[in-house]
């Protein structure tokens, strides 16, 4: 690595990179090993506090001023820049790079006493200036998958990886993803990646952000070419106490988008950043049912037969399907399974097999033997996962819940009496004990239902990506200390938490296409890359596809992962502004599953 001062700045050449600072522009600007330009990160940086989150928000926002201040120390394997920078806010705010020669990061440092309610990185307010950083790129990718497969993001465009659903980003298909962007444009020969190193502990954050607006900046003349700067969402939730450090960011280069999402992956595995990708046994790899989508069909037709209107259908068609969860449909579902010679499994049950989705127990009147069910699906080689709803309070009071505002909102995980009787529920569902129901385990849906923002509070004051984490935690290993072989199965498409599931699943594959092939696979393939080696359930197709046979998504899907059938009686078609119809399977399309099925099972080798 070479660096030297210059008249203006420093300019600095690695193996695969070069950085220039210039002081009048305030920015370090980043090229390929080959020179071309690609960004100028602002080295103003802001981390703006929450003085009072509720019921009247008050937020303090950091002024930066002064001359900045450099000191440069060289190290055995590269180059540490410390800038520092006067605020308003805060004793001491220092912008720490470190120079590799494949890589480089960088960090926030702070000093002084507050809650962060955003920490925006090369983006702030300085001698009365918004400054900000320079893209050389016109466009940037989001690891963060959408309804809408959009990949690709003008310049100056909003995206966030969430650890809930934030309305100010419509669409996320996924809870979350890796903590990832990349950035090029047409005839530029490589990519720059940007992504964040957080370890344990430190995923306080609800939301890693780009181009995130507040109002400082909508008022800014021409705001709409954006700042092309980070930010990291804590709504007053993160204290800083005399002394705070940011998780870092790491910037490289790499061929395209797959070789940088990898790499930045592979950092996080090799650093011990994140914990170990967790694998189970080969036998969970056997073909899928689900009935969610037979429900949704019989609901449907249902009231249609009776009158609804389509529109008010698909509306009142959510309600009405989960009452069709229930023993007699299952065991209907099974023998057409076993009728036509389809191989399954895993059975998964549904919503709402439950009396109440915040207190898991079995409803009789749609389960009259649930246990009983369950072995007997065990007698026949299928294992059963029930569906649990996460983030639900149906049934429970009010002391077991965290709030918003004072207000009781969601169950807490953070809570001990909550813990406890959470961890009653899943022996309830995994033991094998008389009056448990015996499970392998569970599907864990709306983990996006996380509460986040400004006047959320739980016992243990745990929030963002953490408090994600807690919960599922939780659930993860009360039911392995119950049940070892069972499996958690999360549509959470972070590393972070590889080591507390078993299996994912591409899920609810609404798309603005006519097939869902095209966002299976985008998805399945940033499951690949984030959590690589994990059985990945794609979920149900058919009743997204309006112009390909049923058998062809089936093989694609064998492609993909985990082949998983979500009807095998009616098909249903509900789409917006297309009519709402279904159909039957017919003798014909049972001998294509099964074919498809079988084909899969030998190649696998899962007999």
């Amino acid at each position: 690595m070479k660096w030297q001062k210059e008249t203006i700045g420093f300019y600095l050449s690695a193996q695969n990179y070069q950085v220039r600072y210039n002081e009048n522009q305030k920015l370090i600007k980043i090229y390929s090993s080959t020179g071309e330009p690609y960004y100028g990160l602002s080295i103003v940086c802001a981390a703006d506090v929450v003085e009072n989150p509720w019921p009247h928000l008050k937020i303090s926002k950091d002024l930066s001023s002064g001359d900045p201040k450099f000191n440069f120390e060289e190290q055995s394997d590269g180059m540490v820049v410390r800038i520092e920078i006067d605020s308003s806010l805060w004793n001491r705010k220092s912008l720490i790079f470190e120079f590799n020669e494949t890589f480089f990061t960088a960090r926030l440092e702070l000093e002084g006493e507050g809650s962060l309610d955003r920490v925006y990185f090369f983006r702030g307010c300085y001698e009365g200036s918004q400054l900000a950083s320079l893209p050389w790129f016109r466009e940037y990718i989001c690891a963060q998958p959408n309804f809408l497969e959009k990949e690709t993001y003008h310049a100056s465009e909003y995206s966030g990886i969430q650890a809930g659903e934030d309305s100010s980003d419509w669409g996320p298909c996924l809870n979350s993803a890796p903590f990832v962007y990349g950035f090029g444009k047409e005839k530029m020969s490589k990519m720059l990646f940007a992504g964040l190193l957080a370890p344990k502990g430190e995923n306080t954050f609800s939301t890693f952000e780009y181009n995130y607006q507040d109002q400082d900046i909508r008022s800014t003349h021409d705001s709409l070419i954006g700042t092309q700067a980070f930010s990291l969402a804590y709504y007053g939730q993160e204290p800083v106490c005399e002394h705070w450090t940011s998780p870092k960011m790491m910037f490289f280069f790499e061929d395209n988008k797959s070789a940088g999402f990898r790499r930045y992956v592979n950092h996080l595995y090799n650093e011990s950043i994140v914990g170990p990708c967790r694998i189970p046994d080969r036998s969970w790899l056997r073909p899928i049912f689900c009935g969610w989508h037979e429900q949704v069909a019989i609901a449907l037709e249902k009231l249609l037969n009776n009158g609804t209107e389509p529109g008010k259908a698909l509306l009142e068609g959510a309600k009405e399907s989960f009452s069709m969860c229930t023993q007699a449909k299952h065991e209907e579902w099974l023998s057409i399974l076993e009728e036509h010679d389809i191989p399954v499994g895993t059975l998964i049950i549904d919503a709402t097999w439950q009396t109440a989705k915040g207190l898991n127990v079995v409803d009789t009147e749609k389960f009259p033997d649930l246990r009983g069910f369950i072995d007997r699906c065990h007698d026949k080689g299928i294992k059963v996962l029930l569906w649990i709803n996460a983030w639900d309070r149906e049934g429970l009071s009010d002391e077991f819940c965290l709030t918003n505002n004072g207000t009781p909102l969601a169950p807490d995980p953070t809570l001990p009496e909550y813990t406890e009787l959470l961890r009653e529920q899943i022996y309830r569902m995994t033991g094998s004990d008389s009056g448990c129901y015996n499970c392998d385990g569970f599907k864990l849906d709306a983990t996006a239902n996380l509460p986040f923002g400004y006047g959320i509070k739980n016992h243990e004051d745990v929030y963002g990506f953490e408090l994600q984490r807690v919960y599922v935690e939780l659930i993860y290993q009360t039911m392995k200390s119950v049940n070892p072989q069972a499996i958690l199965s999360l549509f959470i498409a972070n590393p972070y938490f590889a080591d507390i599931c078993d299996m994912v699943r591409t899920g609810d594959l609404y798309t603005t296409q006519s097939s869902c092939r095209s966002t299976n696979q985008l998805r399945a393939e940033l499951f690949n890359i984030a959590m690589p080696g994990k059985p990945v359930d794609t979920d149900g197709t058919f009743r997204f596809s309006y112009d390909e046979e049923h058998d062809e998504l089936l093989k694609e899907q064998c492609n993909l992962g985990i082949p998983t059938l979500y009807q095998i009686e009616k098909i249903i078609h509900c789409r917006a502004f297309m009519p709402l119809y279904y159909t039957n399977l017919e003798l014909k399309d049972y001998q294509k599953i099964s074919k498809i099925m079988h084909n899969y099972m030998d190649i696998n080798q899962l007999y």
